[in-house]
Parts: C-alpha cells; structure tokens; sequence
C-alpha cells in the first residue's frame, strides 16, 4: 500500500504515465477470534492471584471493564461512594497522566457489590490521597508494565489460554 501511495504521488506530479499498482487489491487477513476465560479460568486465576499486590487490579478491571491506562489513572476522589459509580475521566500511559480518556468522553461505570468491597478495602489501606493503584511501597504503577505482570502472573497460575490486559474488557 505505501508502494502505490508513492505511483499515485509519481503519477500526479507526471513523473510515471501511469501507476502500475492502481488496480492492486491488497489481501484480507481474517479476523482473529478473541481469546476470553471462561468462569473456571477466571476462578483459577483469581484464586492463584489472592496475595498479589495487583489483585485488586485485576478484580476491578474483570468487574467494570476499565483500561489499564484509566485504572492506573484512577484517584481516590472519582470512586463515588455514595452513588456507586467509578468516574472515568483520565488515563495514563507511559509519559504520565491525561486528563482525558481514549475517546475523549468522560463516563461513570456503576459499581456491583465486588467493586465496591475491594475499593473499600483498598480505602482502609491506604497510605495517600493521591492515586487508587501503586505498589506495596506506593510507588504508582508504571502502565506499560502491567501487561507483563498480568501475562506472568498468568502463566504462573498455569493457565494455557493467556489473553491480554485489553481482553479483560
């Protein structure tokens, strides 16, 4: 495709008569069928993870849908207790925290009673105001690791059908 971008160029600016890959088709590549667990493998995984520092992470991701970005963006003052509802409206990413979202929308996700146990429970420990998610010596995450403390912690948990951080949505 970058190769007949370049005739079309060539052809406009008459360099080339005429471009030789106009009618080119380019392939279609199928589709990959998404991976998911199914109840017994998030059981497993939620099981084998209970001690992890990132379980409630992983709790409230499985539960809300939220990217990593948004989850490591997370603050204290956008979990609404009172109205059950997680406020998203930033995310982070390796260069720091957005005050956006992907799509550039705010949204508030409704909490089921798991979320709002594991938040509450996170609230008890916690040792700062700031962010919802940091490590055991508070030190926030950094977000382009968490895809790999997810996919090791899959592995260690001896699943065979690894899925990606995204896949939790």
């Amino acid at each position: 495709m970058v190769l007949k971008g370049i005739f079309n160029e060539a052809e406009k600016m008459d360099i080339i008569i005429k471009n030789p890959l106009k009618y080119l088709q380019t392939p279609r590549i199928p589709k990959k069928v998404p991976r998911y667990w199914n109840a017994i493998e998030t059981n497993k995984f939620l099981r084998f993870t209970r001690d992890d520092e990132l379980y409630p992470l992983y709790v409230i991701a499985l539960n809300t849908g939220c990217r990593r970005g948004e989850l490591a963006a997370l603050k204290w003052h956008q979990i609404l207790f009172d109205g059950n509802l997680l406020e998203i409206s930033a995310t982070r990413d390796r260069f720091g925290r957005k005050e956006t979202t992907k799509n550039g929308k705010n949204r508030f996700i409704g909490m089921n009673s798991i979320v709002r146990m594991t938040f509450l429970n996170l609230f008890k420990k916690r040792t700062s105001d700031d962010y919802v998610f940091v490590h055991a010596d508070d030190s926030t995450l950094r977000v382009n690791h968490l895809y790999r403390y997810f996919k090791k912690a899959q592995i260690d948990t001896g699943l065979e059908n690894i899925i990606t951080f995204h896949n939790l949505r």
